[in-house]
């Protein structure tokens, strides 16, 4: 579990945050929300494969 959360807070500093900033500097680079949601699933996934 802890694992999980550690991976977790990984991934919200480091590939969410850059993404807000690239969103903020551009806004005409944002994405449709269900593309979005997607992509977040699949960065979940990846994570609870890599626990296994």
């Amino acid at each position: 579990m802890l694992e999980r959360r550690n991976a977790v807070e990984h991934w919200l500093q480091t590939e969410v945050a850059a993404t807000y900033d690239a969103y903020k500097a551009d806004l005409t680079k944002t994405k449709p929300l269900d593309e979005v949601w997607k992509r977040l699933e699949a960065s979940m996934e990846k994570i609870d494969q890599e626990e296994r």
